[in-house]
């Protein structure tokens, strides 16, 4: 490994659930940005919109060219979300499913 990057996240929604998107930014070292995504998803509430942006973070990395170069860093505004995906044991039930993806990605 030679490098580090790290994807900023945002998932956001417009209700409790409603229309919802994710985006993010991989940003490397210099601050170069290498991926950006944004793109809408089905009505969620604002924690799991949250959610879905560190997954496809995740996948996006693990398809990416750097990901046998660099160690990634996934920066997200959501404390519960962090909570989350480092306990998952503490995650809403609703959640886990989600939270089992991005843990099963992050062992390959």
């Amino acid at each position: 490994m030679t490098g580090f990057v790290k994807f900023n996240i945002n998932g956001s929604s417009l209700g409790k659930p409603g229309l919802s998107g994710i985006g993010g930014i991989l940003r490397d070292h210099d601050g170069n940005e290498l991926i950006r995504f944004s793109k809408n998803i089905e009505e969620q509430d604002s924690n799991m919109a949250e959610l879905m942006a560190v997954r496809e973070a995740t996948i996006l990395f693990l398809s990416s060219k750097w990901v046998n170069t660099s160690f990634l860093t996934i920066e997200s505004d959501s404390i519960n979300v962090v909570c989350w995906v480092n306990n998952p044991c503490s995650a809403p039930w609703g959640m886990r499913p989600v939270i089992n993806h991005i843990q099963n990605l992050q062992t390959k």
